[in-house]
């Protein structure tokens, strides 16, 4: 059976001495090339009958592509516009022999090399070609087709600085689909693939591209399960890359396995500044690995380590190396397992260190120990600009120190203290230290979950439009700050609500229909009977307001003729209500 040739292809190569034909098949016992002259019946032969060597590639349809190479006798002048055909052993194609060069042409004339493709190009200049199918069988055809751009250029092509082939056949041979999205934003320089569902075999074949891609700057694969096993794969993979510089692998359950391949990188990568591994699950056997990286990589910028499982154990480490670092910006430990001891082990990485300038280990258990530490951190630190110690369980008796640290500094830019057991005195005592500080440079304080008094309300609008400080706090409360009630106090009221809010009432030496007088509306809701009660110093609590409200009110509405009769009884009891 014959094989169509349906292209010729001339490189202007310098080392072209070896001219190529292929073909789609091309058969292996292929020996001679013959260039057939339709004006004459004589063949010029331009190929020593030697042995034919073949090599293999893959086209992006995965077709197996043959070539086979011979050795020159003659050279070809031009292009042709004829056909080529295949039999069993020669390979024809015709052509006139005015586009031929003799033995004896220049040696200083390149070497032609020929392809066979759907097109013809002699010197860069693309020229047609009419394909000529011949076969034993005249009901057999084949129409073959190409990539154009692969073939005409395939220095440029199989050079793929994307990685999108190397995608596609790593997908192949792991027997799963490539992921559309990915090879839509492969040439993108931000990479988001948040929650793709990777697991360990995407993420071995979404690793194979990245080793060669030269285009993304940031990959973010946060949420895809990459896991431990696709973690240290991933981060072997990722030392060939030189053009990733912020990398995002939060919430993949990488472990400490997974995060110590990840240090292993970040110590022979030198391109890396901004590492995000939240969520991960990292313990304490990753922390000595990931101080090592601190000590020795001077170009990460950034670390996230929030929401993972060190411990005191772990954080020691960090000390020393906060200390020795002079290139990391940020580090957040945020929401890890940190007793007072690790917090102090932390304060004092920061009191001696020279760079960091935004650090978060909220939620530790800092105590008044910590806080002490804390302070003199913010004291003596000359580069901190953002602090976060929220939800740090800081007493007020740990107030002074950090108001202490407040008054002497003059970088520090935001604070976050709040969800702090803190009460209205020691929040005024923290704006104060800012009030006195008239060097601080502090734009926003963080006081959430703390009620303040009106004295607050006060200097926080003055330290707002005289400096810019923004102060975030609960909001004031209207009228005296109410105690909780005892048990005993509860129950009674849970058992006679109305009565117990006419003892309050008498106990104010205010009438509760003058109370309500003002209003013209016969019903109110939840808030503005509270707002009622808190702007007539009326002793009753939220938790009781709530109690009233649930036996009383109808759609969300308590009617005031309706509580002022009960209020007039001798005595109420739960069971004279019907619950709505």
């Amino acid at each position: 059976m014959d094989v169509a040739i349906q292209t010729v292809r001339f490189s202007d190569t310098e080392d072209a001495k070896i001219p190529t034909v292929s073909t789609l098949p091309l058969r292996p016992n292929l020996k001679k090339l013959v260039f057939k002259n339709p004006e004459k019946e004589s063949k010029h032969s331009i190929v020593e009958e030697s042995p034919v060597s073949f090599a293999s590639s893959v086209t992006p349809d995965h077709e197996l592509l043959q070539t086979a190479r011979f050795t020159t006798g003659g050279r070809l002048s031009s292009s042709w516009t004829e056909g080529a055909q295949c039999t069993d052993e020669t390979l024809i194609t015709q052509i006139p022999e005015s586009l031929f060069l003799n033995d004896q042409a220049d040696d200083d004339i390149d070497g032609d090399i020929i392809q066979i493709n759907n097109r013809a190009v002699r010197r860069n200049k693309a020229v047609s070609l009419s394909p000529v199918v011949s076969s034993d069988d005249d009901d057999y055809e084949t129409d073959l087709e190409f990539d154009e751009e692969l073939w005409l250029n395939p220095d440029r092509c199989y050079h793929d600085t994307t990685g999108k082939t190397g995608y596609l056949k790593a997908c192949s041979d792991l027997g799963i689909n490539p992921i559309s999205y990915f090879l839509k934003h492969i040439q993108d320089t931000e990479l988001t693939m948040k929650f793709h569902g990777l697991g360990l075999e995407g993420t071995k074949a979404l690793s194979v591209p990245l080793e060669t891609n030269t285009v993304i700057e940031k990959l973010n694969l946060e949420g895809n399960g990459i896991n431990p096993a696709g973690g240290v794969f991933l981060s072997r993979i990722l030392k060939e890359n030189l053009y990733i510089t912020d990398l995002i692998l939060s919430e993949n359950n990488l472990g400490s396995v997974g995060a110590i391949a990840v240090c292993d990188l970040l110590i022979s990568n030198r391109n890396l500044y901004r590492v995000d591994l939240r969520g991960n699950g990292i313990d304490d056997s990753a922390a000595e690995m990931i101080c090592k990286v601190l000590m020795t990589n001077t170009t990460l910028k950034h670390l996230g380590l929030a929401h993972n499982r060190l411990e005191e154990y772990g954080v020691k480490y960090f000390r020393d190396a906060i200390i020795e670092n002079e290139s990391l910006e940020t580090l957040d430990l945020s929401w890890n397992h940190i007793n007072t001891k690790g917090a102090i082990y932390l304060a004092e990485g920061l009191q001696e260190n020279v760079r960091m300038k935004n650090f978060g280990m909220a939620m530790a258990g800092v105590g008044v120990s910590g806080a002490v530490a804390i302070g003199k951190a913010i004291k003596l630190n000359r580069t901190l600009q953002e602090l976060d110690i929220s939800f740090c369980r800081i007493p007020v008796d740990g107030e002074p120190y950090i108001s202490s640290g407040l008054a002497e500094n003059d970088v520090l830019r935001v604070l976050k203290i709040g969800f702090n057991p803190l009460d209205a005195n020691a929040a005024m005592k923290l704006l104060e230290a800012l009030d006195k500080n008239e060097s601080s440079d502090m734009t926003c304080i963080d006081i959430s979950n703390v009620i303040v008094k009106e004295d607050f309300i006060k200097l926080q609008k003055k330290l707002q439009e005289t400096r810019g400080i923004r102060v975030i706090s609960e909001g004031m409360v209207i009228g005296p700050l109410k105690q909780r009630k005892s048990f005993e106090e509860m129950v009674l009221f849970r058992q006679d609500p109305v009565g117990q809010l006419k003892k309050y009432i008498e106990e104010s030496g205010q009438d509760f229909m003058d109370i309500f007088a003002h209003r013209n509306s016969k019903c109110v809701t939840k808030q503005e009977f509270r707002d009622v009660m808190k702007e007539s110093n009326i002793d009753i609590t939220e938790d009781q307001i709530d109690i009233l409200m649930s036996k009383l009110s109808l759609f969300g509405r308590l009617d005031i003729g309706y509580l002022t009769e009960q209020l007039n009884k001798d005595q109420t009891t739960l069971d004279d209500f019907s619950d709505t």
